[in-house]
């Protein structure tokens, strides 16, 4: 493990340094030095309302998140309990993952008007084929022959669902789960930009009509930071205890000696 981290951070020293090179290739406008955009972001988080606006970002990520994972695992779940019920709405998320997420904000705009559920509705749009997908996957790597053995034996559902079907799908689920949240950190904030009055987005666009070159790099290197926060920080701990509370990581490991 310390070995990954070194190798990390010389990944994120030669970033730095191409940068530093650009900022001196292109004007301070374009691509400005990465104290300048530090600076900045010290600026920018000693302004009234930006953990406001931060505040609202995470809601809308949030409830999007949640959203796209409880549909995609009622549908998945179900599609994988039932054939008929997968091929009917299989067409159904393939359309809705063609759809690109600028095509879903117009929509939203339209149905919503301006507010908080454009953003909620991209998210959920965009990520509940994600969570869909990631299961219908994951539903591959179930051992139908004791499926089929506990269905002779007439185990209840209930007991088949917790015992057989979840703790194979739960890497999957876990996958989906961290794929959607990276999706809807993304499109939520596009879609503020357009159709939100406050937000992170909003504040990052704001910055860019007004010519702020400097602090539109600042908010941008804002929501990465709040973005990796997120992810290997709430995410990668609730990741790691579930990993652990299921013990996925024995039972990973044998699946793939079993494939070799």
């Amino acid at each position: 493990m310390p070995h990954v981290w070194r190798y990390r951070i010389l990944g994120i020293a030669l970033f730095v340094l191409i940068w530093e090179v650009l900022s001196f290739v292109y004007p301070p406008a374009i691509v400005p030095g990465i104290e300048r955009v530090v600076s900045a972001l010290a600026e920018v988080l000693r302004q009234p309302g930006i953990w406001r606006d931060a505040g609202d970002t995470f809601l809308r990520v949030l409830l999007g998140t949640l959203l796209s994972v409880g549909i995609g695992i009622f549908f998945g779940i179900w599609s994988t309990l039932d054939a008929r019920v997968r091929e009917a709405v299989y067409p159904i998320f393939v359309t809705f993952e063609m759809v690109p997420p600028m095509a879903w904000i117009v929509l939203a705009i339209l149905w919503f008007r301006l507010g908080h559920m454009p953003s909620i509705v991209v998210a959920v749009a965009t990520a509940v084929p994600i969570v869909f997908f990631n299961l219908t996957e994951g539903a591959k790597q179930i051992n139908w022959r004791l499926i089929e053995m506990a269905e002779s034996f007439r185990v209840p559902l209930r007991d088949r669902i917790f015992t057989l079907y979840f703790p194979s799908l739960l890497p999957a689920l876990l996958a989906a789960a961290s794929g959607g949240l990276s999706m809807n950190w993304r499109v939520v904030v596009m879609a503020e930009a357009l159709s939100a009055y406050t937000g992170l987005g909003q504040k990052l666009w704001g910055e860019y009509l007004y010519g702020s070159g400097v602090n539109v790099y600042a908010y941008i290197l804002l929501l990465v930071l709040l973005g990796l926060t997120l992810d290997y920080g709430l995410i990668g701990l609730f990741r790691s205890w579930i990993m652990r509370r299921y013990r996925l990581y024995e039972f990973q490991e044998r699946r793939r000696l079993r494939a070799g």
